[in-house]
């Protein structure tokens, strides 16, 4: 009879698993069986049902054919082994020419007349259904369908099924939820929800047991974000009288704040006088007025002699805040603190900043690390927070919330969406544009276009507008097909004489990007290619066309960024998106369609998941299978909750959620270094 194994067993009770591939699986965090367990399969191959030739399309499948010629086999230079079949339906009626790479010992394995199963996509190459390089099989899995794990390095995927299999025949039959609660939710029981998940015998019996660990999971989640949503609201220790402000500022600006400028600032000034600290998240997409509001707060914070920071990820951008903020708030007013400055210079802000004498203190990482600590700070704004840590905002901030905590960002992260629908921050958003402004057209661009968009650039060029062209390396790599800043600078230099082009890169000294930052931002440049360098800070109004190439490359977020640089005055501008990968269109297509920052952070976070909710990783799926993203779903939750609460029954099952909840929640402070 089998040993029974409990949940945190560790990995090396299962037949198979050696100190090598004990060490991989701790690498990926699984060192129990209840690890092991919950790492579910990323995808399946179903070989319930192969198709037939004639049912061939551009997609990947199974293919159950009829082999008609002996294997042709034969060695090219490179040492290269190229064996080639020709295939068809089993009543001859469609054919098919295969092509395998490098697997010699399959002519031996096969032969006319065979049934064999061809695993790969089908397409159609000079008038004929060709297949390349397709995984053969001359019989199928006795499984039916093989679960796909995440690949990890020192471990087959053979072995990894083989473990989990190991662990599902020993593993108990106890469930900590009652019967009672698996009738009343209609769900199966966790051992028949693991096995439905690792050895499903059709797709749809997968698909019920991820939903039992989707909805077991979504009442731990609930219950930990309204946990840390109580324990968010600490005590107001720093009031701020901000209301009876509003008028004076607004009348200080020389501009008019538009109507979604001015409910912002009113949700601010409530918090600022509020019973709790403040910890909103101001969204909107760039030149909807997010500095602005964030100046109101620190002003109103400065006229009850408080101290503000304000934290920008690039020295442009906190060079270009600071001046802003010189000129709204007043110039004796601000330091500024960046990486750069010498020792007289750092010592001198330091000064001031602990003096009291200014109020307004505006720096980028280096504020993380030096010893300028104001005597009375109050207001911490973060902007572009998707681009610092969990760590770095409570290096300022502190343990314990001594001051207001405001957000900026034109696409808010995974998860601050999750933190904000949960009720750990509140969201303003900022849905008007100055009156004028235009949306950013946003196209995507196949490989056989892209000498047709760099014309359209050209011609845009000659006539006075500016454009950046964005890529992911900064030279060419051995081997790969990316393109690089240095390569398309060369290139384009070459192909359009006429027009000026900048290059700009991290890589380069510090002067040099400033004056290619310069020559660009004054006009003299009218092109500039450039690396991500140029994600935020960067105003240049007669910027209206952005290239990304190799765009499947960067997050969702940072595509938003990008597109974000053009379109700043009144001309009409566009963003051109080139992916070598047809995959990649489905998840960029987003960005065709919407300037929306809300709705395409949620098509970031149905990609990568939301994050530890206080944790430190800012996305990616940790033990949870379901995402909080949406009020009607955590409104459901909330309702089963207060049901199991009520009912005798179910009694048990809630204590058993809210432990579930406060232990998870426990460990996550633990790990950010909450006490």
């Amino acid at each position: 009879m089998a040993e029974t194994v409990g949940p945190g067993s560790p990995v090396t009770v299962l037949p198979g698993i050696g100190p090598v591939s004990q060490e991989a699986l701790a690498a990926a965090g699984m060192e129990t069986v209840q690890d092991l367990l919950d790492c579910f399969p990323v995808s399946y191959r179903d070989y319930t049902s192969p198709r037939t030739l004639s049912e061939a399309d551009s997609e990947p499948h199974l293919y159950k054919a009829v082999l008609r010629r002996p294997p042709r086999g034969n060695w090219v230079r490179g040492g290269l082994h190229i064996l080639s079949l020709d295939v068809a339906d089993e009543d001859g009626s469609t054919w098919a020419s295969v092509r395998i790479f490098n697997q010699p010992y399959l002519a031996a394995a096969i032969q006319a007349a065979d049934c064999i199963y061809l695993d790969g996509t089908a397409r159609q190459v000079e008038g004929r259904l060709t297949f390349s390089a397709p995984a053969v099989l001359t019989k199928l899995p006795a499984e039916g369908i093989v679960p796909v794990y995440r690949r990890l390095p020192g471990l087959s995927p053979a072995r990894h099924r083989r473990a989990v299999k190991a662990a599902l025949s020993m593993l108990a039959s106890d469930d900590p939820y009652s019967s009672f609660f698996q009738e009343r939710y209609r769900l199966l029981s966790r051992g028949q929800a693991y096995r439905a998940v690792h050895a499903p015998r059709t797709m749809a019996e997968q698909e019920l047991g991820r939903y039992r660990f989707a909805f077991e999971s979504g009442l731990v989640s609930t219950r930990m974000l309204d946990l840390a949503g109580a324990e968010q609201t600490a005590e107001n220790t720093r009031i701020i009288a901000a209301g009876s402000r509003i008028h004076d500022f607004e009348q200080s600006l020389p501009f008019t704040l538009t109507g979604a400028q001015k409910k912002v600032i009113a949700e601010i000034a409530a918090d600022l006088e509020g019973t709790c600290m403040m910890n909103r998240l101001v969204e909107g997409d760039v030149g909807s007025g997010k500095t602005v509001a964030a100046f109101f707060a620190m002003y109103a914070a400065a006229a009850d002699g408080f101290q503000s920071y304000l934290l920008a990820p690039t020295e442009v951008l906190a060079s270009q805040h600071a001046a802003s903020a010189r000129r709204l708030l007043g110039s004796d007013k601000v330091v500024l603190v960046t990486g750069s400055m010498s020792a007289a210079e750092r010592t001198a802000a330091a000064r001031r900043i602990r003096s009291g004498e200014a109020p307004y203190i505006i720096g980028t990482h280096a504020l993380l690390h030096g010893e300028e600590r104001p005597p009375r700070p109050a207001l911490l704004v973060t902007d572009e927070q998707h681009r610092f840590g969990v760590r770095q905002r409570r290096t300022l901030l502190g343990d314990n919330g001594e001051m207001h905590a405001l957000s900026l960002s034109a696409t808010p992260i995974p998860r601050s969406l999750a933190l904000a629908v949960g009720g750990m921050s509140r969201i303003s958003v900022l849905d008007e544009l100055p009156p004028g402004r235009l949306s950013v057209e946003t196209r995507m661009v196949g490989r056989n276009k892209i000498s047709d968009m760099y014309a359209f650039m050209a011609e845009h060029a000659r006539s006075g507008e500016q454009a950046f062209i964005v890529c992911p390396l900064v030279e060419s790599a051995d081997g790969s097909s990316l393109h690089s800043a240095e390569q398309v600078y060369t290139e384009l230099c070459s192909r359009f004489p006429d027009v000026r082009f900048g290059l700009l890169h991290g890589r380069m000294p510090a002067a040099e990007k400033q004056s290619a930052m310069e020559e660009f931002r004054t006009g003299r440049t009218a092109v500039l290619v450039a690396t991500t360098v140029v994600e935020v800070g960067v105003d240049v109004p007669a910027a209206t066309l952005m290239i990304i190439h190799d765009a499947d490359r960067f997050g969702l977020a940072q595509l938003h960024q990008l597109r974000g640089r053009v379109g700043r005055g009144q001309s009409r501008a566009w963003c051109f998106l080139t992916s070598a990968s047809a995959q990649a269109r489905s998840r960029l297509s987003v960005l065709c369609r919407t300037q929306n920052g809300f709705e395409i952070a949620e098509a970031d976070m149905q990609e990568r998941g939301a994050g530890e909710v206080l944790g430190l990783r800012q996305h990616g799926r940790g033990p949870d299978v379901v995402d909080i993203r949406d009020t009607a779903m955590l409104a459901a939750y909330r309702e089963i909750l207060d049901e199991m609460a009520a009912d005798p029954r179910l009694r048990s099952d809630y204590i058993y959620t809210a432990e579930r909840a406060a232990e998870r929640l426990d460990g996550q402070r633990r790990d950010v270094g909450f006490n």
